[in-house]
């Protein structure tokens, strides 16, 4: 096997919706979140944050600084699909939040969590952290 190939098998490349997946669940489980406001301006300063310590898992987002607060497509996106699968819900009366759902959970931990190495959950609970931080003030 050529360095390259093994140097590829050895890293695993998540996409952007597995890695929002997997810090909403961490926030879910280990934050005891239930929920996470629709606002995307928290949500999306505290991956910057995380983005501008140069956090591997998210140095493929990138962010547009010219607005009100640091925006992310990619985050967007992703944020997006998780709540096209109905792995967030907005089933609440004002839409206002997304409910962090059992699915959400179940599908990191049963889909992507065996494909994320140690260093690299280690970051999604940083974010994770960053995101709770932010959600709390």
């Amino acid at each position: 096997m050529s360095q390259l190939n093994q140097m590829e098998s050895n890293e695993t490349r998540l996409l952007p919706t597995e890695i929002v997946a997997g810090v909403l669940a961490t926030l879910r489980n280990q934050g005891g979140r239930e929920s996470i406001p629709t606002r995307k301006a928290e949500i999306h300063r505290a991956f910057y944050e995380m983005h501008k310590q140069g956090l591997s898992l998210v140095s493929d987002f990138r962010f547009d600084t010219s607005g009100t607060f640091p925006y992310s497509p990619t985050l967007e996106q992703a944020t997006n699909n998780l709540a096209t699968c109905l792995l967030l819900e907005r089933n609440n009366p004002k839409l206002n939040l997304y409910l962090l759902t059992d699915k959400l959970e179940t599908y990191f931990e049963s889909e992507v969590k065996r494909h994320v190495p140690d260093a690299q959950f280690d970051e999604m609970k940083a974010i994770a952290k960053q995101v709770q931080s932010a959600l709390s003030n």
